[in-house]
């Protein structure tokens, strides 16, 4: 019993040390993105170190970065805070707004119901995943990605590489702590900072 117990006390101090990081990585993602107009493109585990006797972390691989221009900042603050919060229609016009495509074959009814479908696909009345955990922000960005070529819209280069590395920070982050909620705790810092580089 007391073996036992032991090892409960390690798995759980693990896990709520496994929690904490995951907690410390999206606050730094947060603040560098919507604060700073800075985003790693590449954080994966082999790119952080954590010094368990300073509880620091340290984030490695600088060099595939991407910021986002001002102007497209402004609508791709719409676009964290349409998915955040589940807005189909707030979702579509940033993604409207945000299109460089001159393509004749611009679908604005497509888009919009693609992006309608998307959000009711992945995102819950609670605001949660249909079977309950937190929306995987990857599945509903992917599915919202593969509507765009189809509706004639493409995306600057910017927002597109900010859109993959969100992607990238949240399978970690995922991996870490899978009751990770990235809608709901992105909130506060949106509401905090605003548009990413607080180009408002």
């Amino acid at each position: 019993k007391n073996t036992q117990a032991f090892g409960d006390q390690i798995g759980e101090k693990i896990q709520n040390q496994r929690k904490d990081i995951a907690e410390n990585l999206f606050a730094m993602c947060m603040k560098m993105f919507l604060r700073d107009n800075y985003m790693h493109g590449d954080l994966h585990s082999g790119n952080v170190f954590y010094h368990e006797p300073t509880e620091c972390l340290t984030v490695l691989d600088a060099g595939h970065t991407s910021a986002l221009t001002e102007e497209n900042a402004k609508h791709f603050g719409s676009f964290l805070h349409g998915m955040c919060t589940a807005n189909a229609e707030e979702l579509s016009t940033s993604i409207l707004k945000l299109n460089v495509s001159k393509s004749d074959k611009l679908n604005v009814e497509g888009i919009k119901s693609d992006v309608r479908k998307a959000v009711k696909k992945w995102i819950g009345e609670d605001g949660m995943g249909h079977d309950g955990r937190p929306v995987c922000v990857g599945d509903l960005t992917g599915e919202i990605l593969f509507s765009l070529e189809r509706n004639g819209v493409a995306l600057p280069g910017d927002v597109a590489t900010s859109l993959v590395s969100i992607g990238i920070s949240e399978g970690l982050i995922r991996q870490l702590d899978p009751s990770f909620n990235m809608n709901a705790k992105a909130l506060p810092y949106i509401a905090k900072y605003g548009v990413p580089g607080s180009f408002s």
